[in-house]
Order: C-alpha cells, then sequence, then structure tokens
C-alpha cells in the first residue's frame, strides 16, 4: 500500500475535515507525477495542515488527469489563469 502525504493550507484542510471537499488538485509536473504515478484506489492520504503536527488521514478513491478550465471555481481562482494547463485530480474519502 502507498502512503502520499500532501501538505494543505489552513482553509484547504478545514474544507476537508468539514466533508466539504473531497477532492484535491495538484498541477501535473515531475514531483506529483512521482508521487501519484503507482496509487491505486484504498492507498492512504495523509493531509497536513501546513508543516505543522495536525494531520487527516484519509483513503484515496481515485487519480484522474483534467484540463484546467474544469476546476471549480475556488480551485480556479487559487491557481490563477490555467485553462492550458493539466492537473491531477485526487478523489478521497
Amino acid at each position: 500500500m502507498k502512503k502520499i502525504e500532501i501538505f494543505l493550507a489552513r482553509k484547504w484542510f478545514d474544507l476537508i475535515a468539514s466533508g466539504k471537499k473531497t477532492s484535491e488538485y495538484r498541477r501535473v509536473k515531475p514531483f506529483w507525477t512521482a508521487r501519484l504515478k503507482d496509487a491505486k484506489p484504498g492507498d492512504e492520504i495523509t493531509f497536513r495542515r501546513g508543516y505543522s503536527h495536525v494531520i487527516m488521514p484519509r483513503r484515496l478513491v481515485g487519480v484522474s488527469i483534467v484540463e484546467g478550465w474544469r476546476l471549480p471555481e475556488a480551485e480556479r481562482e487559487f491557481f490563477g489563469p490555467c485553462n492550458d494547463i493539466k492537473f491531477y485530480k485526487v478523489d478521497f474519502k
């Protein structure tokens, strides 16, 4: 079983903790490609609030690639103009 650790700002961490956010987005870059290439449903994801010791474990549902124009509004605001950029969509429960 693969373990994936994702660091989050408080805003995103709190949305996941409340159950309002069930997907996390990362730009398709070598760093994330290496970490997500062998990920399978059921693998463990540990979300960390910044660089603190506050963590939240979840289970991976799936990883897909989406175009920037398909991102939810809040993520588009965060990433800025990104229509031509590809992102990993990491679904979890």
